[in-house]
């Protein structure tokens, strides 16, 4: 270490890092380690890896310091977290792996692979299949067949598995014999396009699930039924995030890879606190009846099958997800609840935000309702009401968007019955295409009682010149609605500014309001 290229070593002064113990040094290149994670994770747990690495940042460069450096970094691999990462820019990757010392190996192909990239990783995968930490594939999976095929040896460290398919490819070709023997380690599992049957033995094995998603799931050969499915994840009680793309029909089961007969009971998966899923109605609503409701941070439901049922109007048609979420916000113990319940063409979005440890408890929710027909639609259902009813109880802001297109199918907007359930509505935004609407209303008897904590109306002129609208009408009728001056705003939100607020940009009214 004292030894500089081209001096005598007698001209040279000790270093104080020549007198540090092997201790020390281990102690301060884990401070680096420390370092690196704490800046690039969890958002960026590539460039922590890439770097910790690479040849400037990480670990190879404190190795090739002095040869001392060298023999305490390989002799502390498991304390400094030591490993080789590849990606499509690394060369000589069959090279490393070969003379370098039994390190865990990274994969992480996010770009064009190449020929000779492709070799590598089957090199990695068939010949080191013990040393593969993780295995990122993102680009053209289809083409590389061969590397998916040479995944049928046991990966015993194998913690991170990611297959992401193109955006234009529809299915994933998997081989009979993919990961058909253990992954122990497994904690994080994402796969794009994959058929459920061939995954099973797969997801039986891997109990050390802490993040499935299993997204564009493909039904073009079969698919497990609703109870098998939760026969899977019953064995995954690490698990915290589940993601699920299911197809938009009612798939065609096949059962037969699971050897036992799924169980009727109610799962519980106890650490669950992210469930995401999208798929059909009947599907997974006898997905949902089977799983017990948990104190979530996220809840995202949403279906394919979105249709009117007007001729209809006792007809429930999703009763087991409202079971789970009137269980869920009955916990009132998340920081995060987002829930699309739609039913009619009714979607229920709650949101919040994350855990104040500052005061100990959970701030306010923002929930919003959204109606992607007309507002009588939202009242033909029993399930609707109570889900809103419950909402109410553990939320202190609603929004209600309502579209009213009149130029397509006239009709009249109940706003009696639109309001009657908000009674402590403070401000009220609407569009100024249903201004003469709303102030007919205030104006007629049936306003009488309807709104008694309205502040504030926004009328909003689209892009329009706000010195051409008259609120003078709409403030008298307000006023004679509530007793007392009812503040009258007109603001200009453009076309951009919706899309950049907002993914509902056909939306050109909506209810804000403040639960006291």
């Amino acid at each position: 270490m004292s030894v500089a290229i081209g001096v005598p070593q007698r001209y040279c002064l000790p270093s104080p890092m020549d007198k540090a113990s092997d201790d020390i040094l281990v102690e301060i290149f884990s401070r680096i380690q420390l370092g690196l994670r704490s800046r690039y994770e969890p958002s960026f747990r590539n460039l922590y890896e890439r770097f910790w690495s690479g040849r400037t940042h990480g670990w190879y460069r404190l190795a090739h310091v002095c040869r001392r450096w060298r023999r305490v970094v390989l002799t502390s691999a498991a304390r400094l977290d030591l490993f080789l990462y590849f990606n499509e820019r690394m060369l000589r990757v069959r090279r490393m792996i070969t003379y370098f010392p039994s390190l865990p190996v990274l994969l992480v192909y996010e770009g064009m692979m190449s020929g000779l990239d492709e070799k590598s990783v089957r090199f990695a995968l068939e010949k080191h299949p013990d040393r593969v930490r993780k295995l990122h594939l993102l680009y053209s999976v289809d083409k590389y067949n061969g590397l998916l095929t040479a995944m049928n040896s046991p990966f015993p460290i194998l913690e991170d598995l990611k297959i992401l398919a193109d955006k234009g490819q529809y299915q994933l070709n998997l081989p009979k014999t993919f990961l058909r023997v253990s992954a122990p380690r497994l904690r994080l599992f994402e796969i794009t396009c994959a058929a459920l049957p061939i995954l099973s033995p797969l997801l039986l094995s891997a109990t050390s699930l802490v993040e499935l998603s299993l997204e564009r799931i493909d039904n073009i050969v079969s698919c497990l039924s609703p109870r098998v499915l939760l026969a899977h994840l019953q064995s995954m009680q690490q698990l915290r995030r589940l993601k699920m793309t299911l197809p938009p029909g009612y798939p065609k089961i096949d059962d037969s890879v699971f050897p036992h007969t799924p169980s009727s009971e109610i799962i519980t998966l106890a650490g669950l606190t992210e469930l995401e899923l999208r798929g059909n109605r009947e599907y997974l609503e006898e997905l949902l009846s089977g799983l017990t409701p948990l104190p979530l941070r996220l809840l995202k439901i949403s279906l394919y099958d979105l249709y009117d049922l007007h001729d209809k109007p006792g007809l429930s048609i999703v009763v087991g997800m409202s079971k789970f979420i009137l269980g869920v916000l009955a916990e009132k113990q998340y920081p995060v609840a987002h829930a699309i319940l739609p039913g009619h063409r009714f979607h229920f979005c709650m949101r919040g935000h994350s855990f104040n440890k500052d005061t100990h408890g959970y701030p306010p929710f923002e929930i919003r309702v959204i109606t992607t027909t007309y507002p009588r639609s939202i009242l033909m259902m029993q399930d609707t009401c109570d889900v809103l009813a419950m909402a109410l109880a553990v939320a202190e802001k609603l929004v209600l968007m309502l579209p009213n297109d009149r130029k397509s199918e006239p009709c009249d907007i109940p706003w009696h019955s639109i309001f009657k359930p908000f009674r402590s509505v403070n401000k009220l935004r609407v569009d100024e295409d249903v201004v003469p609407d709303l102030a007919e209303f205030l104006q007629s008897g049936h306003a009488s009682g309807v709104l008694p904590a309205l502040e504030e109306i926004e009328v909003d002129v689209e892009g329009k010149n706000i010195t051409d609208f008259d609120p003078s009408e709409l403030a008298a009728a307000a006023q004679k609605q509530a007793g007392y001056a009812v503040k009258v705003n007109v603001v200009n939100t453009d076309y951009s500014n919706r899309l950049s607020q907002s993914p509902f940009i056909y939306v050109p009214c909506y209810v804000c309001t403040q639960v006291r």
